[in-house]
């Protein structure tokens, strides 16, 4: 009896049917393809970094390391498991040459390495570890995708001629995001070319189990052991090579979030409809002594039959769906060794959204408790009644089909309300990712990052005299016509003087108004007395805006106000900013140059290549979008997902909805045609009803897209390390393309629902 039911009521109601299986199957596939994308990704990065042995603890250092002095403090310290250094040969552009090119344009620090003995293996795509044969050369991925090298390319290092052999995984530095790469040769290749470069030293500890990461970081820092250069830990690797898939799976659970709320009011509207329509048979039900429970259970039966059936092909569909977007994380990571929990945790996605959806449809069906069988019998269905007052057609300018639609919307409001709400999350869908890839994708999206938005940047280390440097190009930009405005920032390390917590950070001091950057709290430091964290440096010193920290300035003990905290993911993304002076050693120099409107900045920057061969010489906007590339890549596709997703979603409840207003609508519609409006005329009835509430419905969601909406992506983007984001959004698309072309698709479903109004049979109706 279920069964003929069922198939009996399907039958009745195909669109109904399809429309709400598909929300359904929708919602399963987005969740059921997060989840499993990130099942799979956080399964791929525990096992390269399991596999190649990621140390725990890396300091680099610019020149030699002192090995004697580190293997003394590893063996006094219990929670080293291995440690090692390895030698970085810091090169170039100019000096690598690749199918006879050199990479002088390369945002990159690229260095030549031998592979580890201990831990921090380099790998090749199938995990292997890469012992290379004499004259090879192996690249980073990264170097494969975007076209720079191919296997079998000569490649020539100072007067050395090498061919690539291959690309290697890096757990350290695959992510485009981390400004150093590693180029993989034999021992005796690097012995070769070890004077063309300047070595730099990579210090890497591994931990044993249950050993306090935090604790080794302070010990090393206590023992004053080099650390002429950034710190990075275990974490942060983490989430640098996972940081590009993690957003976009964020997107798509956004996605599915927004399309599991929209299947909720497609669901009730259509199931308060169908008790409507059943009303008289309910009440019938219930007086012959049948229980709620079990007319519940009648209504209940059918959408669990959908949502089981949608779910499921919905988890299906996931598959090859994740299979496509997990391209970049096969490629740079591997695929997850076990691929059994990826595929229960993509099901698990699947079972809660039938779950949820079971849920919410039995807490609808409570109202049977509420509905009177006598009544019910006698009167049907009760008779909507908003309580508000007619408009009168003699005391407006609208036209008659124009005034009938806005009035209908006007004293039915809570009828419209569920398309109103659909289309504005729909609207919240889909302009979201765009503006959070604008954002990102814009130049002073950097200003987030602890740069400043500038032209050139010019970087000095790996260098003698870096003071006396430093003054010559400041000297020089000071007379140059062409330049607007410059400033010099120089990096030391200063002891922090703390007892909980003593330690060393990098502070970068100069005046930090001409470029200034975006600061989440508080604001640049423009007195010697003040200084500004970088979030992770005021999250470890648990410093806020206001507070005092107290550094080893030239030996003297110097209290410092924290005037503001930013974001960064340079350098570890432990840096500080202030503006006193001192004498101390300078790790390395930057040198920031905004030039004038007139100016040719290509050609500023090789004259400034040639002259200053000592700096690193790399064009801003060119440096950030090498840098982020891969991200905004994620991002793009997400936002164009997004795009196909919301047309899907409006265009299907447009005519879901007209095409259950027209059952509704039966007498009403008879009516009218007696009184001798036509076909046209009725159409342009119900394209007014839901132009007018589609427009509404899309005002509001690009109202909340650009206020809310900007919560929800410093929630998406916030393991980028931007603590709050503030939008740069495209006008044209927010405010001109996004809301015609949904306005459009409700155009088109309006007028393919109301295409066939059929013609009602008069007397019957109206004894309705």
């Amino acid at each position: 009896m279920m069964r003929k039911y069922l198939v009996n009521d399907m039958r009745r109601s195909r669109l109904i049917t399809a429309v709400i299986a598909l929300f359904i199957l929708l919602a399963a596939l987005l969740t059921s393809t997060a989840i499993g994308l990130f099942a799979q990704l956080a399964g791929s990065i525990d096992r390269m970094m399991t596999a190649q042995k990621t140390p725990h603890f890396l300091q680099m250092h610019a020149g030699t390391a002192d090995k004697e002095r580190i293997a003394a403090f590893a063996a006094e310290n219990p929670a080293v498991e291995a440690w090692q250094v390895q030698d970085f040969l810091n090169l170039d552009g100019s000096q690598i040459r690749i199918q006879d090119a050199a990479l002088i344009d390369t945002t990159q620090d690229n260095g030549l390495v031998v592979q580890s003995e201990a831990f921090d293996w380099l790998v090749d795509e199938q995990g292997a570890v890469i012992q290379p044969e004499p004259g090879t050369i192996w690249l980073p991925l990264l170097y494969r995708q975007d076209g720079t090298a191919k296997t079998g390319d000569p490649v020539r290092i100072g007067a050395v001629q090498l061919t690539v052999a291959g690309f290697l995984r890096d757990s350290q530095m695959n992510s485009a995001l981390a400004g150093s790469k590693r180029l993989l040769v034999a021992p005796e290749d690097f012995e070769k070319v070890k004077d063309t470069g300047v070595v730099e030293s990579l210090i890497s500890f591994r931990i044993k189990e249950g050993a306090s990461l935090q604790a080794l970081e302070t010990a090393y820092q206590e023992a004053d052991l080099p650390a002429n250069g950034p710190t990075v830990t275990y974490p942060l690797f983490r989430i640098m090579n996972g940081i590009s898939d993690g957003i976009l799976i964020a997107v798509f659970m956004l996605a599915a979030v927004l399309v599991v709320l929209i299947a909720f009011l497609c669901i009730r509207f259509t199931l308060l409809a169908q008790m409507e329509d059943d009303y008289r048979e309910i009440g019938t039900m219930k007086a012959i002594g049948m229980r709620t429970t079990d007319i519940r259970n009648i209504y209940l039966s059918k959408y669990a039959f959908l949502a089981g059936i949608s779910a499921l092909a919905g988890y299906l569909l996931s598959l090859p769906v994740s299979a496509l977007l997990s391209e970049n994380i096969r490629l740079h990571m591997g695929a997850a060794k076990q691929s059994l929990p990826v595929y229960l945790a993509a099901l698990a996605g699947a079972v809660l959204i039938f779950l949820i959806l079971l849920l919410y449809v039995n807490r609808v069906l409570q109202r049977f408790r509420h509905i009177s069988a006598s009544e019910a019998i006698r009167y049907g269905a009760p008779d909507e009644n908003t309580g508000r007052r007619k408009w009168k057609l003699s005391k407006t300018a609208l036209p008659v089909n124009l005034f009938i639609g806005a009035n209908d919307v006007f004293l039915r409001a809570r009828l419209y309300t569920t398309m109103a709400l659909v289309v504005i999350l729909s609207a919240f869908l889909l302009i979201v990712p765009q503006n959070i890839h604008s954002t990102i994708s814009s130049r002073s999206f950097i200003t987030y990052n602890g740069i400043g938005d500038t032209d050139l940047m010019l970087s000095i280390q790996q260098t003698g005299q870096i003071a006396d440097k430093e003054a010559v190009i400041a000297s020089d930009l000071a007379r140059n016509p062409h330049v607007e405005q410059y400033a010099v920032l120089s990096s030391r390390l200063f002891a922090v003087q703390n007892e909980e917590k003593p330690g060393r950070i990098k502070v970068d001091t100069g005046d930090h108004s001409v470029f200034p950057i975006n600061y989440t709290e508080g604001r640049a430091p423009v007195a010697e007395n003040e200084i500004a964290l970088s979030g992770l440096n005021a999250e470890d010193y648990q410093k806020k805006v206001g507070d005092r920290i107290t550094l080893d300035v030239d030996g003297t003990a110097r209290e410092l106000i924290v005037s503001g905290i930013y974001s960064d993911i340079t350098n570890g993304g432990k840096t500080a900013k202030a503006r006193f002076s001192s004498q101390g050693e300078i790790l390395w120099s930057t040198v920031y140059v905004g030039f004038r409107e007139s100016a040719d900045i290509e050609a500023q920057k090789k004259e400034m290549t040639a002259r200053y061969p000592y700096a690193k010489i790399a064009e801003i906007s060119e440096y950030f979008s090498r840098m982020t590339a891969t991200l905004t890549q994620a991002l793009h596709k997400a936002s164009m997902a997004s795009v196909a997703i919301t047309v899907s979603l409006v265009f299907l409840v447009t005519l879901l909805f007209v095409r259950m207003l027209l059952a509704k609508n039966r007498s009403a519609t008879a009516v009218l045609k007696v009184l001798g409006f036509t076909h046209s005329d009725l159409r342009l009835q119900y394209l007014s009803r839901t132009l007018l509430v589609g427009g509404l419905g899309v005002l509001m969601g690009i109202f909340l897209a650009n206020t809310a909406g900007e919560s929800v992506g410093t929630a998406l983007i916030r393991s980028f390390g931007v603590a709050k984001l503030h939008f740069r959004i495209r006008p044209l698309l927010v405010f001109g393309l996004y809301p015609a072309m949904l306005l459009f698709v409700i155009y088109l479903a309006t007028r393919l629902g109301t295409a066939r109004i059929t013609e009602p049979d008069l007397s019957m109706t109206l004894k309705e």
